[in-house]
């Protein structure tokens, strides 16, 4: 038992090191440091957290019936806002139509 862990340390032994107080003081500074990064880690997770929490405002009951309440208003808004679109083609000749896909995107986009 005792000659395999002395042949165990042996084939090994370029693995390991003696200690001394500044290779100690180097391992130490490292430790403090991991440590600090577990920490900072940890608050990370907790932030990420608190934003998922305020992100879910727009899945809560009120708000929903919110939006629900006025979902007819915003369709009108958006056919108004195609007929309005339609109109500026149709009557004014200088409307730049290089413009028009991205703004009915933008349109679909708020509404």
């Amino acid at each position: 038992m005792k000659n395999d862990v002395i042949d165990i340390l042996l084939a090994y032994s370029e693995y390991f090191s003696k200690s001394n107080f500044i290779i100690y003081g180097f391992r130490l500074l490292g430790w403090v440091f991991i440590k600090f990064l577990g920490f900072l880690v940890d608050k990370l997770e907790d932030v990420v957290r608190s934003v998922i929490v305020v992100t879910d405002f727009f899945n809560s009951p009120e708000i929903t019936n919110l939006i629900n309440k006025f979902r007819p208003l915003l369709y009108l808004l958006l056919v108004a806002s195609i007929i309005f679109i339609g109109y500026q083609l149709v009557i004014n000749k200088k409307f730049d139509r290089s413009k028009l896909p991205m703004n009915i995107i933008l349109a679909l986009c708020i509404i």
